[in-house]
């Protein structure tokens, strides 16, 4: 087996190097884009199927460009929420810069919606009007499944030791 000098710095890395926590950090990061960017493409791909069967053009070309077009636009939005969420946390010294963030969220919608209102139509404001909603419905979306997910951790521990109690 032939590991690369880049694979085997990489595991020889301790968790204490800035660079592995940057690295780290990229990461968690990149995920975190690439679930939401999934579900916006998804969305998008059935906004534009049912767009072309209410409106008779061709199914598959409306879907492809439609989710094409939304994964590009949250790519934008989501990136400029990244980059904005890291700024902030990295401030204020927080070590978890995956930290949900209304503030993230909203400039993102408004610096990543200028860009791509700015690179569709021309004109950044009213992209940035158009995204910034979404941006802060996406937030709410995530805290709720992110209240969803502690307290189901907080039960399936509850249950662990109320079965050791036996």
């Amino acid at each position: 087996f032939h590991h690369t000098s880049y694979e085997k710095s990489w595991r020889n890395m301790t968790e204490d190097t800035t660079t592995y926590k940057i690295l780290h950090a990229l990461d968690d990061s990149t995920d975190f884009i690439a679930n939401r960017v999934t579900i916006c493409a998804f969305l998008g791909s059935v906004a534009g199927a049912s767009s072309a069967t209410l409106s008779g053009r061709g199914v598959m070309k409306a879907t492809m460009h439609s989710a094409a077009s939304s994964a590009l636009a949250m790519t934008a939005c989501y990136i400029a929420e990244r980059a904005v969420c890291y700024a902030i946390h990295k401030d204020m010294n927080d070590q978890n810069d995956t930290v949900l963030d209304w503030r993230s969220h909203a400039l993102g919608g408004i610096s990543g919606g200028a860009l791509v209102g700015k690179i569709y139509n021309g004109r950044g404001i009213p992209g940035a009007l158009f995204f910034t909603p979404i941006m802060m419905s996406c937030y709410l979306v995530d805290c709720k499944v992110l209240e969803y997910r502690h307290r189901r951790i907080k039960e399936s521990i509850e249950n662990q030791n109320n079965g050791r109690e036996r």
